[in-house]
């Protein structure tokens, strides 16, 4: 442990400032906006500023960020909300999450997520596990199933696992259980439980009996 570490246990405050490893066992404030290596959460953490994390973040509980996050990967399981948006090499999200955007090579989300903005990365695999809400999809290869345990009906539960988006663009796109007003890629396979408007492809469409799609044009 080197002197500009940062351990919580139970519960304490953060300054703003520079860290090493930063983590917090129980309930943690963080005041202002930190720069650290690492930034390990289990319990509830809530930082007022951004968060730059040069290796990674791991969060199992509730994070909840009024600013910015800028980190080499981060995984949360539980509830996170990040009032700016999310920049990562890998964003891994179990749960629940918010961010007004999200920009990574590769993020896996297995819940709900609601990104008003812009979700971009090269690979993005969402599996249902209640609703998602995003503004705009851009990838190279997305696919949208649902998630292990959903379906019509869960522990007697009507269930509303559902992805609704305004536009996805991308290369190799594979979707369930989606609403969407534009959907444009090369190869787009549109699956079981889907409503979009208008489909752009440059190569192959194929379209599920049980999905509607309003207008099929190939570019």
């Amino acid at each position: 442990m080197s002197n500009n570490d940062m351990h919580i246990s139970g519960s304490g405050t953060i300054a703003a400032g520079q860290y090493g490893s930063v983590h917090i066992s129980g309930s943690g404030k963080i005041n202002g906006t930190i720069a650290c290596t690492e930034l390990h959460c289990s319990g509830s953490a809530k930082a007022d500023g951004d968060i730059f994390c040069s290796e990674s973040i791991k969060c199992s509980g509730s994070l909840h960020c009024n600013g910015k996050i800028e980190t080499g990967s981060i995984s949360c399981s539980g509830a996170a909300k990040i009032s700016g948006g999310i920049k990562a090499g890998t964003i891994k999200a179990s749960g629940a999450i918010k961010a007004n955007d999200m920009e990574a090579e590769r993020i896996v989300i297995s819940g709900g997520c609601g990104v008003p903005g812009l979700m971009n990365a090269e690979i993005i695999e969402i599996n249902l596990g209640g609703r998602c809400t995003v503004g705009t999809i851009g990838c190279g290869k997305l696919t949208v199933k649902l998630g292990v345990g959903c379906g019509p009906f869960w522990f007697g539960r009507r269930r509303d696992d559902l992805l609704e988006v305004g536009t996805i663009e991308g290369d190799e796109i594979e979707l369930e259980n989606t609403t969407a007003d534009i959907v444009r890629g090369k190869n787009v396979i549109i699956g079981k439980n889907c409503n979009v408007k208008t489909v752009e492809y440059s190569q192959n469409l194929s379209v599920d009996p049980s999905s509607d799609v309003k207008e099929r044009v190939k570019i």
